[in-house]
């Protein structure tokens, strides 16, 4: 099981004494009010090793699936929970974007609206694969809204949605459509 402890040595390695470049880099993400992605890594929820050292790597971006790597579904979203619960306390957190990788909209309703319970709180939004219309991506600004003015969100920044519309036929053909989603922020 994910530990606090794990992820602080492994974290603290990687970021107590950071190299010269490093610091550079953090510098330039805080100056800068967009987010660069030039690295993303996608890690399976339900890998402790593979999770506990996903915010060591330095990547821009971290990618936690609990779609199509992810063998034991709850499993995953528990263990999705207990690492958010963790990496915002994690020197090094703030450096790095944290999404979630949902399953389609067009699965059951049951997994991807617990998937989007499970990594709401810690992450930084949701990447939502297989979108063929703005009209998934509505319905998705329309759930985070409502999550978002609860009285237990206590974070100034909405959710984005990455959304991947290049996986259907029908996705590619409204990928202009799809880009200008609510939420979307790539």
């Amino acid at each position: 099981m994910l530990t606090a402890h794990l992820l602080k040595e492994a974290v603290k390695k990687r970021f107590l004494h950071p190299p010269p470049l490093r610091r550079q880099l953090y510098l330039s993400r805080h100056l800068s009010s967009e987010r660069r992605r030039r690295s993303v890594h996608f890690v399976p929820a339900d890998n402790d090793k593979f999770i506990s050292k996903a915010l060591t790597l330095g990547a821009d971006t971290i990618v936690l699936d609990l779609e199509d790597s992810v063998k034991d579904k709850q499993l995953g979203r528990e263990k999705l929970r207990a690492f958010l619960d963790i990496a915002n306390s994690v020197p090094g957190r703030n450096t790095t974007e944290v999404l979630v990788r949902i399953n389609p909209l067009s699965s059951s309703i049951e997994d991807w609206r617990e998937d989007i319970i499970s990594g709401f709180d810690g992450s930084d939004g949701f990447m939502v694969p297989k979108v063929e219309t703005q009209d998934e991506l509505k319905l998705l600004d329309e759930i985070l809204s409502d999550m978002e003015s609860s009285s237990n969100y206590n974070n100034s920044h909405s959710k984005v949605l990455l959304p991947i519309a290049t996986e259907t036929a029908l996705a590619v053909l409204n990928i202009a459509e799809v880009a200008q989603g609510p939420r979307v922020c790539a």
